[in-house]
């Protein structure tokens, strides 16, 4: 029988969407808005390549906020891009610390 390998049994940190899930919670916030929050970041991260936020600054987020102004939908139920930059902003300033 095989043992389970060291990478299976060490806690893992959560994932980038988990965390902001959890924050979501632990700010009260309605579950309304914590999906809009994981989506808008979700979009984010797809429009870059897969990249993880962690990896990308001011310049990712100026095309992004560029790419939904001239050619980009808002989505339904959001109040648009100002969604965007302040769940990006916030989380990414979390994901630092």
């Amino acid at each position: 029988m095989a043992e389970p390998s060291s990478s299976l049994s060490s806690p893992r940190e959560p994932k980038l969407l988990d965390r902001v899930r959890a924050a979501a919670r632990v700010r009260h916030l309605s579950l309304r808005t914590e999906r809009t929050y994981v989506q808008w970041i979700r979009r984010y991260i797809l429009f870059h390549g897969k990249r993880h936020p962690s990896e990308m600054g001011e310049a990712e987020i100026n095309a992004f906020l560029t790419h939904l102004a001239v050619e980009g939908r808002p989505m339904e139920g959001a109040s648009g891009v100002e969604i965007g930059v302040e769940t990006d902003a916030r989380f990414q300033a979390e994901s630092r610390s």
